[in-house]
């Protein structure tokens, strides 16, 4: 894209915060930004 109209492009992501790559598959460390209050949301995905 960048060599045909000068316009180019990155992406970034994390892998689902880490559930993706099975980072919390033994649970949610208790310091772990997992743990904090606004990301209930992440919980709900892991447990």
């Amino acid at each position: 894209l960048f060599h045909k109209i000068g316009v180019g492009a990155m992406t970034w992501s994390p892998l689902a915060c880490g559930i993706v790559s099975g980072k919390y598959d033994g649970g949610i460390p208790p310091y772990s930004r997992a743990s904090l209050k606004g990301y209930q949301w992440l919980k709900d995905k892991i447990l």
